[in-house]
Parts: C-alpha cells; sequence; structure tokens
C-alpha cells in the first residue's frame, strides 16, 4: 500500500468547499513550478503547513484556515500588491477569503519569481 503524502494528510480533514480550494492552489502552485522549469517538486511539511519544495530548498507555503487560505511566498510577493488587490496582504503573505475567487494567474507569476529567487541565492 503506498504512503499518504503528508500535505494529503493535511489536507484530509477540511471541509470539502475549502479542501477544493487548497487543492487548487496546490496545483496551480505545482504547475507555475514545473512550467519555471523545476525538474520536480516536493510536497513537505513546514511550520505545519504544506510547503511546495525544488532542490530542496523551500519555495512557498500556503495553509488553510476557517475563512480563508493562505499563500506565503515570502518577498517575491513584493511589486505584485496590485495583483492582490482586494485581498488582505501581510508581509510576504496574502489571504483569499472564501466569498472571493483565487487570483490564480497572479499566484503562478509570484510562485515563478520565487523560483527564480531561490535559484539566484544558490548561485
Amino acid at each position: 500500500m503506498p504512503a499518504v503524502a503528508p500535505v494529503d494528510v493535511y489536507l484530509a480533514p477540511f471541509p470539502p468547499a475549502v479542501r477544493e480550494r487548497l487543492e487548487t492552489l496546490r496545483g496551480t502552485i505545482r504547475q507555475a513550478l514545473i512550467d519555471g522549469g523545476a525538474a520536480s517538486v516536493e510536497e513537505t511539511i513546514s511550520y505545519g503547513i504544506p510547503t511546495f519544495d525544488v532542490d530542496g530548498t523551500h519555495v512557498v507555503h500556503m495553509a488553510g484556515f476557517a475563512k480563508h487560505v493562505g499563500f506565503y511566498p515570502g518577498r517575491a510577493l513584493e511589486g505584485f500588491a496590485a495583483d492582490f488587490e482586494g485581498f488582505k496582504q501581510g508581509r510576504g503573505s496574502v489571504q483569499f477569503p472564501f466569498t472571493k475567487p483565487m487570483p490564480l494567474d497572479a499566484v503562478r507569476r509570484v510562485t515563478q519569481k520565487r523560483l527564480e529567487e531561490v535559484r539566484e541565492k544558490k548561485k
């Protein structure tokens, strides 16, 4: 029997509507990393939340809450404030309430920017 991925364990307790939103965000992040040139993406749990690693380095995180889904790309979020207008933003984070569609194209672009930052740092 195959092992259950840690992110799947994290997602399992959420109500179906929340889990679906998290799965959408998960898929968007994974595809953005692959499209950005990542040969492989490892999903882990770090800081108690789903984390997406490339070449052993954390790239971005996501999390589920009672009223929103959180996206945590760190400083890569700088310069994208207008793309997330109308969403609560913090230093390196943005919240997507369940009452609004998620700006998935912006998530893709920020994720790819963060991947570029990780690669530059490794050089």
